[in-house]
């Protein structure tokens, strides 16, 4: 459960160029290990790459606009790991995607399966207006219960894929659900501790967890859950708004804990 809380910034942290030393010796004792990044549209997907990889922290970022393509990044120093994001949209491309990273010979090491406890974002106008003015969706708690239901549908069908892939190729060996824009419900980390936490939760997320578990053996699959935060933005829907909570210290410490998880699973 001590994922579940904001991180603390300790003195040896303090400032952001130590954080930024810490992620670098961590990626650079990342050596030879290829991960997918999976989640359905808007999760943050591409995001959380471009901050795992740095790239995010160059001066004039932005984050970028809906992908439907693989976003593929080397977390590199001395030695490497490479992770690639696949698609959430069901077309040629994720199909594609599934098949080279989670079926092929050279299956991905791990997984991180990225969620956001309903809070998607929609880089499209065209797309929010559909399920505003369609759907009747018109406020945030309507957005997150649809968000967070289509979460589901989409952990189910990963689920399904990965449940293949170990069966044949023994392949991935680790899964880490992120549960992404932590800053957006870092004042309800407790609850979505309760329904994200394959440790402590309780919810039908954390059942389908733990049933994918009980079906491959806790001896073939390592499953963690844990909130991180990337891009520090307000989300804005159909004229409310939920505030940013997080300074980039904090942000930065969720992204440095997240990606030591990566190397502690990747065993380097």
């Amino acid at each position: 459960m001590s994922e579940w809380i904001v991180p603390v910034i300790c003195e040896v942290v303090q400032e952001r160029k130590a954080i930024a030393g810490l992620l670098r010796e961590t990626r650079e004792r990342m050596k030879g290990r290829h991960i997918a990044i999976t989640g359905m549209p808007g999760a943050g997907k591409t995001v959380l790459l471009e901050h795992l990889s740095g790239s995010a922290y160059v001066a004039g970022y932005k984050p970028p606009g809906a992908s439907g393509s693989v976003e593929r990044a080397k977390i590199s120093g001395k030695s490497r790991i490479i992770a690639s994001t696949i698609p959430g949209q069901d077309t040629y491309i994720r199909l594609g995607a599934i098949d080279r990273l989670l079926k092929s010979r050279r299956a991905v090491d791990g997984v991180i399966h990225v969620v956001n406890y309903g809070y998607s974002v929609l880089r499209e106008t065209s797309a929010a207006d559909i399920l505003i003015q369609s759907h009747g969706i018109s406020t945030i708690d309507m957005m997150r219960q649809y968000f967070m239901a289509e979460e589901l549908k989409d952990l189910k069908a990963t689920l399904d894929v990965l449940r293949s892939t170990i069966h044949k190729k023994k392949k991935p060996q680790w899964l880490i659900v992120a549960a992404t824009k932590a800053d957006l419900f870092a004042d309800q980390l407790t609850d979505a501790a309760k329904y994200y936490s394959i440790e402590s939760g309780n919810s039908e997320f954390v059942d389908c967890l733990r049933k994918f578990q009980g079906q491959i053996g806790s001896d073939n699959i390592i499953i963690e859950t844990r909130p991180v935060a990337a891009s520090l933005e307000n989300l804005v829907w159909n004229g409310e708004t939920v505030k940013s909570q997080l300074l980039p210290n904090a942000r930065d410490n969720f992204i440095l804990n997240l990606s030591k998880a990566v190397e502690d699973k990747c065993g380097v």
